[in-house]
């Protein structure tokens, strides 16, 4: 009986400080909109201001005025809202040159808390919460990517389309 008892509490234990480190690295302040446009909005609620630049109506990316691809007081080269089926869903934010990107990353470490998954060599950060992402990555070069997302959006595009949504888009 004590063996068993022993048992249960090293599991118990186990179980305890898994579940912590996985709190630990809970993404905090999670995003429920992007400047104002909340996940799974309709596109007709916020075509105002907004510019088609590619797609259809499955899928399609619209870009704001010229003058306004700042984020974080980082001048952006491009920031691209994706709808899918006219409902928001992810935006991009391109930014050039590694003072850009460690700016950014700062400001996603300070606002999101640390990164949940790291690969520091392609620059892949990756912050996950229950309802929202956010992805960074760079090229080759020195452009980089964030990607802010709705998991709600991106669990239906997968359901109907049975693939995972193209994390950047690529249309300049």
């Amino acid at each position: 009986m004590k063996e068993i008892v022993n048992r249960s509490s090293f599991v118990a234990f186990l179980v305890c400080g898994i579940l912590a480190c996985v709190n630990a690295h809970a993404m905090q302040n999670e995003p429920r909109d992007f400047n104002g446009v909340p996940w799974g909005a309709a596109l007709e609620d916020h075509k105002q201001g907004l510019t088609l630049v590619s797609g259809d109506d499955v899928v399609a990316y619209y870009r704001r005025a010229a003058g306004t691809n700042t984020f974080a007081g980082i001048d952006a080269w491009r920031i691209s809202y994706r709808f899918y089926k006219n409902r928001f869903s992810s935006v991009t934010v391109t930014i050039v040159g590694i003072n850009n990107f460690n700016a950014m990353l700062s400001h996603l470490t300070k606002t999101y808390g640390a990164a949940d998954s790291v690969n520091p060599r392609h620059r892949i950060y990756v912050w996950e919460g229950a309802d929202a992402g956010v992805m960074t990555s760079c090229d080759i070069s020195i452009s980089c990517y964030v990607e802010f997302y709705g998991k709600a959006m991106r669990d239906v595009e997968v359901a109907e389309r049975g693939n995972a949504p193209s994390r950047i888009k690529q249309d300049d």
